[in-house]
This record gives C-alpha cells, structure tokens and sequence, in this order.
C-alpha cells in the first residue's frame, strides 16, 4: 500500500500551485504505472474540475458490513430460488442440472456480481451517473432504471398476492380445510368450482362422457387463484379497457407499498436495520417447514427424485441455455442493485471477498430451498399416488403453461401442497408470510437503485430522503394500479415478457462490454488495485472479456430466433395485434435508450470537436472517495502529502497517511 510522508508547513501552498501549472493529463492510476502506458486519457485533468467535497462526503455509508451482507442476501436469494429453480431441476435431470447452473455461476455469475460491486463501491454512484467511464454508454443505465422500474412494479404484484394468501389463511381455524381447497360459496359463488381432494383421479384430457373425476380446470386451488385473487377477465379484448377492480386488491397494493417505504424511507440506514429480520426470517421459516415435513410420509421418495441426477440431461443444449437465464433472472445481473448498494461501502471493502462469500450462500441457499419444494411436494405425491395412478413430482410442480416461471407456481401448487399438512393454517400462514418477506427484501433493493440513481442525478435530493422515497413508492403504485384489475394479469404478464425478460440480457452484454471494452479491462483492474491493494487476477479478466459476454451475446440471439421464441399467451389466452404492439414498445422504451443515447453522446461530442472524448473516461471519473482522490492527485504531481481543506494544522508535524485506510 502506498503511503505518503508530510515533512514541511509549505506543503500546501506546494501542493495548490502544482496543481494549478501541470500538464493536461488523468491521475496516476490512469498513467504510468509498473511500467506500462494507459491508452485511456481523461479530456482534461481531474485537478482542473472544481468539485466540491459535498458530492462525495454527504453519501452515508452502511452501519457496518453486516447489514451490507444481509441486505445483498435478502436481494439475491429470492422467490427464484424458491420456485423456478425447483421446478427446473424437476424438468431438467434432477441433481444434474447444479452441473451447467454451477458453471454458469462461476464464469458467468461470479464475474458479473464481482464487476458491478466493484464499479459502485470505486464511484460511489450508481445509474446513471457510473458511466462516466464511458460516456458513449449513458443510455445503459437510463435502461437499467427503466426496467427496474418494470420489475419493481412485477415484483409489488407479488407482494400483493402473498398478503391475500396471508389472510385468508386463518379461514382454517375454524374450517376444516383451507379456503383454497373447496368451493367456499363466499368466493367461488356463481362459478363453476370442483373441491380440490385426491378422492376422484384426474379427469384425462379426453373427458368427453367421464363422470367419477375431477376437471383440472375447475379445481378450487385454480378457480381461487383465477377468480378471487386475480378477478382474472376474459382479456384484453378492448383497446383502453382494462376491467373492474375488487377493493380488496387496490387495498392489498397499498399495504405492499407501505411495507416498501418503511423499508427504505431512510435509505440504506433503515434497509440495514431492517435487514438483520427480513434475510434471517425466511431461513427460519424454511428450516422449520423441512423439518416437519421430513417426518410424514413420502418425503424420503422427493429427496430421492431430488438428488438421483439424470446424467443424459447435460447432453441436451437447451438445458445449458435455461441454466445461464436462470442465472442472470435470478441472480439479480444488470438489475443495477448491486452497483447501487455498493456505493454505500467503503473504499477500502474487500469487495473480491464478498463476492466470493455471496456465491457461496447463494448455492447452498438454492440448494436448501429445493430440499424443502421435493421433501413438501413428496409429501403430496404419498397421498395422491394411491387414487392418481403414474402421478409425479414434476406432474404436481407444473399444471398447465401459466405455471411455468411465473407467479401461480408459487401460489396454486405450494398452498395445494402445505394444506396437507397437519394444522395446515399455521404452516400456509408462514409460508406466504415468508413469500412476502422474500419478495420485499427484492423489491426493496430496486426501488432504493431508483432512489439513489435520483439523489446522484440531483443531489439536492439527499437531504429529502424520506419525501423522495414516498414519492417514488406512489409512483409506482400508481403505475401497477392497472395491473391488480379484471385485465391486470394479462397486462403484468405482456410487461415480464417483453419489458423484462428480453431487454435485460441485451442491457446486460452492453453493461460488460462498455466497462471492458470501452472503459477497459486495464483501467478497471486498476480502480480495483486501489481499492483492495491488488489487481483481479487472469480468471477474472478471462471471464469479463471473452466469457461473458459471449454468453450473453449467445443467449439473446438464441432467444430472438423465431424456432425458439413464442408468442406470449396468458390463461391459454392469445392477444390481439396491438397488445404485441404495446410489448414491442415496452421493450423498446428501455432497449433503445443504449442506440439512442450512444449517437446523441457521439454527436455532442463531435460538436466540441472531441469525438473521441465519447468513448474516454470524463473529468468527474475517479475514486469516489475524496481522500483517495487527492492521494491519486498528489502522487501524479509527485507530492508526497495529502493535504485536506481545513486541516492545515494537521500537517505541522511529519505524519504518514494510509490511502486505503476503510476507517476514512
């Protein structure tokens, strides 16, 4: 680590005059150093840009980095690991799926993780504002935030769901059965409604003339999900019209957007505080449910269909494919969390660490979580095997095409499942306690990524906290009002397919590829070194330059291929030309902005007859830390201090002083 040694009282008015004479050229880290010359230079020197301290002092920091660690959790391990990856384990070879998701994790998970925690905690910004490293990529982060808006508000739909789920839950302290499994007349009155048991078999799809079944498609679980939570219509047939709301919903919205803003009302100051319970409690809940469901019977036969890996699998390349988007889906790539949360850190974290430590309680999170889906889900198997011949785990995780990576899987199968355990009110009522927990942890983080992009763009901001981030929350409760109509869930479902899904990978492979290859590998590592007091070593470079986004280029020209890519259908449901229309736009309000944003920079700098400026670092680009700005400023001018405003008497006698000292 380099230090720097005060030996006379002259050294700052030396320091203010070779600041004020030299040469036109980036700092030291961005120069000459171990030999080599750095193909990045800054338009002008970062000592000629008048900064003030305030923008980068008045950032708060976390209490202490526990509650960065658990609120990176509560982000990161989420409603994916509980549902999709599951179901895809179920669908995909069982234990052998871990084969590509793990691997995918390592070259392509890990890096992306460990590239935007370093890029946040060396800036200390987040979107938009980072990418003055590379001007020409502003519109990525516009993109970023518009679709963490979108998933913001995917995510409050949830909540929404959970907290229904919550209450009518202790309709089974006084019924013998939960709400959800018979047609209780106060929800499923006028409406064709089978009770949800195992003493009829399934009705086969032909089932023309069949008496003593059950229709699938009239199962209580379904018909509750469908017509009370949902109050689902019959589409969007009409331009304009998006149904009639229940008053219980808009209500339940609300108190999902409450619970956000008390969350994150004073920035990552309460999200810390809050954190400690939010991360913990689902662990608990999860652990207590596995524990009683490994004592009943049939639990023994899922852990079995669990861990007996089906090796033929890994043959297949689609199972490749759904492991890497997976990954980036529920990991949280690109969503610009972990570039915002990491501002608030000190300089000084051991970031490299962290991601290492991430990874690690991400994976066996997942693994924990598929535990308790096959040991519940082979619970039901025992007692619906002896009157549904040739039943399945993967049969009873996936009941028709909405299930598959959306919300219902959640919902339908793990209520249907948890109400057949004994005093099934308690474990149902922890259970989508825990699912709103989990979901809010998520949410939280992304709409704090919006907050603080506002306060980096307008920092007159940071001191109205409280009012900005009430602010935002009616915002988008506003904008999801639409989504918790008669027609909403056909709205949300058009968002997540078009909004979502498809322009977060393409915002993702322009996110590596504008830190790595405009920005540049070199010039990154070297903010790193800085910071941890090392350069990342080859692995690390490997992957960011050539591995990952590869992979993303990979998967995004897979997925537009039209042999792969579907239509979206909703309820077995099509829509009409302009609701496609509509998606086409919402993947374009975000996509677009990296195109458009790239010519407009280009053209501005142009007009400054600087065209190359839009491609190299700006003034403003350096540690966000003001110390270890000035160290980098003083070592370039060959000044061995660290003078800082208002401290002149510290400098009277000699002292050293520490660059990467985490307590400045």
């Amino acid at each position: 680590m380099p230090t720097y040694q005060v030996t006379s009282t002259d050294t700052f008015s030396k320091y203010n005059s070779t600041m004020d004479n030299r040469d036109d050229r980036p700092p030291t880290y961005d120069g000459h150093r171990n030999g080599r010359t750095r193909t990045h230079k800054r338009q002008q020197s970062i000592s000629q840009l008048h900064l003030s301290d305030e923008d980068y002092i008045d950032r708060v920091k976390w209490s202490n980095k526990a509650e960065y660690i658990f609120t990176i959790i509560g982000f990161s391990v989420g409603i994916g690991n509980l549902v999709r990856i599951p179901y895809l384990v179920a669908q995909n070879g069982g234990a052998a799926f871990f084969v590509p998701y793990c691997i995918t994790f390592l070259f392509v998970g890990m890096p992306l993780l460990y590239m935007e925690s370093s890029l946040g905690q060396f800036s200390r910004l987040s979107h938009p504002k980072v990418w003055r490293c590379a001007p020409v990529s502003s519109g990525v982060g516009l993109a970023v935030i518009i679709v963490t808006i979108m998933k913001s508000i995917s995510l409050s739909l949830t909540m929404t769901y959970s907290i229904i789920y919550f209450s009518t839950s202790f309709y089974g302290v006084s019924e013998p059965k939960m709400p959800w499994m018979t047609c209780a007349p106060w929800w499923s009155e006028g409406k064709e409604c089978t009770d949800r048991n195992f003493s009829l078999p399934r009705c086969p799809q032909d089932s023309l003339g069949w008496t003593n079944c059950s229709d699938v498609s009239t199962y209580s679980t379904d018909m509750f999900w469908k017509s009370y939570v949902l109050t689902l219509g019959k589409g969007l047939d009409t331009f304009g019209y998006v149904g009639d709301w229940s008053y219980y919903l808009p209500l339940a919205l609300l108190g999902a957007w409450t619970c956000i803003f008390l969350f994150i009302c004073k920035g990552v100051r309460s999200m810390g505080k809050v954190a400690y319970v939010s991360t913990l409690l689902p662990y608990c809940v999860l652990t207590a449910i596995l524990v009683r469901a490994a004592t009943l019977p049939g639990a023994i036969q899922g852990l079995n269909h669990y861990f007996l890996p089906d090796w033929e699998k890994l043959l297949d390349p689609f199972v490749w494919k759904v492991s890497v988007e997976e990954l980036l889906y529920n990991l949280g790539i690109s969503w610009g969390a972990y570039i915002a949360l990491g501002s608030y850190n000190r300089f000084g974290n051991k970031v490299h660490m962290d991601t290492v430590a991430f990874s690690i309680v991400h994976l066996a999170t997942t693994v924990l979580y598929c535990c308790v889906v096959f040991t519940v889900l082979g619970v039901i198997n025992e007692q619906a095997s002896s009157v549904e011949e040739g039943l399945t785990l993967t049969s009873l995780s996936y009941e028709g095409e909405y299930y598959h990576y959306s919300t219902p899987s959640i919902f339908i199968a793990f209520a249907e499942s948890l109400s057949l355990l004994p005093r099934a009110w308690i474990w149902c009522a922890l259970y989508f306690f825990m699912v709103f927990i989990l979901t809010m942890n998520a949410s939280s983080a992304l709409v704090e990524t919006i907050c603080t992009a506002l306060y980096d763009s307008l920092p007159k901001l940071r001191i109205h906290k409280s009012k900005l981030s009430l602010c935002v929350c009616i915002s988008i409760y506003l904008l999801a009002l639409p989504m918790v109509s008669a027609n909403g869930a056909y709205i949300h479902h058009l968002m997540d397919e078009y909004g979502i899904k498809l322009p977060i990978i393409w915002v993702g492979l322009w996110q590596v590829v504008s830190v790595m290859w405009i920005y540049g590998y070199r010039n990154f590592s070297e903010d790193i070194s800085l910071m941890v007091g090392s350069e990342p070593n080859w692995f690390w470079k490997i992957c960011w330059i050539f591995i990952a986004p590869a992979t993303l280029l990979t998967i995004l020209i897979s997925s537009l291929v039209p042999t792969v890519w579907k239509w979206p259908t909703y309820n077995q449901v099509e829509y009409e030309e302009w609701g496609h229309w509509i998606g086409y736009v919402l993947a374009a309000i975000s996509a677009a902005q990296v195109p458009l944003w790239a010519v407009i920079m280009i053209l501005a700098y142009c007009c400054k007859r600087k065209m190359l400026g839009a491609v190299h670092p700006t003034t403003s680009w350096g540690p966000g830390d003001p110390k270890v700005r000035r160290s980098v400023l003083e070592e370039e001018a060959g000044i061995h201090t660290r003078p800082h405003s208002g401290y002149r008497e510290a400098y009277q006698e000699p002292q050293t002083i520490n660059a990467y000292d985490e307590n400045d």
